[in-house]
């Protein structure tokens, strides 16, 4: 031991651990790239049996369980069906060979090849432990799902917009033909009056009329008749325009609270009882009148 001691210099020692990392990282490479190998082989040797035939197969030609198997498999499907060169075939990114086999496996949480190479590229990844890698793809999960979340949020704040947008604008269309309804039924009424005013304002020429006759009464009956239904139908018309209006507004604030957060939907919804019971106090007053 003395005699090693005193050969070994300092200048031998950083050789020795140079050597040794250099030997450390071989073996990490062709663990990864054997594994894809043997998953290629694997992966060929199943099909040739067949599904019936690849668990005994397996177990009595290797040593390798079904678990482990599936695994390099699973490897060479997304790391060797590709570019790199290895036993004669191609495999994926350059930077495959700066990966241990655990880090590969992490690595396929990204399930697009295209994304899990652009990830390598940005990541310095042959130099992250396992439970930086681990974060760091957990981390751009969470990312992504959270975009995607915000963006079928916008669609369908979008969409709602839009729903609330055609809403508006077919009740402006039927308050105008309300509108309309409402000046014809004006203009009806004033015709009526203006018939009325005349047949009273009639003068007899000659004879004294003791008594008028039935038909005229008749006539003016009916002429009575008509102002009060078309003064009753201008009164309906109004209430409907108004009626229409609150009926689409409480049905538009009821699809907004709907997309409210919970506090603030707990609000909306005494809002609108609060609405309710005035309009339960309205039709009270209007039937003890």
């Amino acid at each position: 031991m003395n005699e090693v001691a005193e050969v070994t210099t300092p200048e031998r020692l950083e050789t020795l651990a140079v050597e040794i990392r250099t030997i450390q990282e071989n073996a990490r490479r062709i663990m990864l790239t054997s594994t894809i190998a043997i998953g290629e082989r694997l992966a060929e040797a199943k099909d040739a049996v067949g599904h019936g035939g690849w668990l005994g197969w397996l177990e009595s030609n290797t040593n390798i369980s079904e678990r482990h198997a599936q695994r390099a498999m699973r490897m060479w499907k997304e790391y060797g069906q590709g570019q790199q060169q290895l036993f004669g075939k191609m495999m994926n990114e350059e930077a495959l060979v700066e990966l241990t086999t655990v880090q590969a496996e992490i690595l396929l949480g990204i399930k697009d090849a295209d994304e899990r190479a652009e990830f390598i590229e940005n990541h310095d990844v042959g130099e992250m432990t396992t439970r930086e890698l681990q974060e760091a793809v957990k981390a751009k999960e969470e990312i992504e799902a959270a975009m995607k979340k915000v963006q079928e949020t916008l669609v369908d704040n979008r969409a709602l917009l839009e729903s609330q947008g055609q809403m508006i604008k077919t009740l402006k269309e039927q308050q105008n033909l309300l509108g309309a309804e409402l000046h014809a039924k004006k203009e009806e009424s004033a015709a009526l009056k203006s018939q009325i005013e005349e047949m009273k304002n009639i003068s007899l020429e000659t004879t004294v009329i003791e008594k008028i006759p039935a038909e005229v009464e008749e006539e003016l009956a009916t002429l009575r008749d008509k102002a009060n239904r078309a003064a009753v139908g201008e009164h309906m018309s109004q209430f409907k325009v108004h009626l229409l209006v609150v009926r689409d507004q409480v049905k538009a604030m009821e699809t907004l609270a709907q997309t409210m957060p919970p506090e603030d939907r707990e609000t909306a919804v005494n809002a609108l009882y609060k609405i309710g019971e005035n309009i339960q106090d309205g039709a009270n007053k209007i039937q003890t009148s």
